[in-house]
């Protein structure tokens, strides 16, 4: 008996060298499990900065989006108003120079319109004045009647002016 007590006891030391060693290989396993798991937190923790990261951009992105399409309606609106200026500017310039023409051919018809006036009422002067300034103021807004009449302009982007 006493050999199987031996056996027993060798056996049972065998067992607890084997539990031993599943022990030791359990507290490694843990141990590992401990490091992923610490590793699959810092993960986390990136996957979180990075979505936010991610969220920061796409919303960058939207604000450079708006920003462009403002662009381009202030470039459309300033080149619109540019285009409106300019033309005004050459409507009112071409009106100027046409009223300094006008003026010039008045003051010439006008010496021939007194001598014309005084040869054939032979009056006075001060009455042949008045007779010249109302033919003159007449004949005028006559040619003002026609030249707004006929001489309308009209440009396409503006309407009519």
């Amino acid at each position: 008996m006493k050999k199987f007590f031996k056996e027993v006891f060798l056996v049972c030391v065998m067992v607890t060298e084997e539990v031993k060693d599943l022990k030791d290989k359990l507290v490694s396993q843990k141990k590992e499990l401990k490091e992923h798991k610490k590793e699959l937190v810092s993960q986390k923790k990136e996957l979180k900065e990075h979505d936010e990261t991610v969220r920061e951009l796409n919303q960058h992105k939207a604000k450079v989006v708006e920003l462009k399409a403002e662009k381009k309606r202030l470039q459309y609106n300033l080149r619109k108003h540019a285009d409106l200026y300019f033309f005004e500017m050459r409507r009112s310039l071409s009106t100027a120079i046409l009223a300094a023409f006008a003026f010039l051919m008045a003051l010439s018809w006008r010496e021939y319109i007194d001598s014309l006036i005084d040869s054939l009422f032979s009056i006075d002067t001060a009455q042949g004045d008045l007779i010249s300034a109302l033919a003159v103021t007449f004949f005028s807004v006559i040619g003002i009647i026609l030249v707004t009449k006929f001489l309308q302009v009209e440009d396409k982007k503006f309407g009519a002016l």
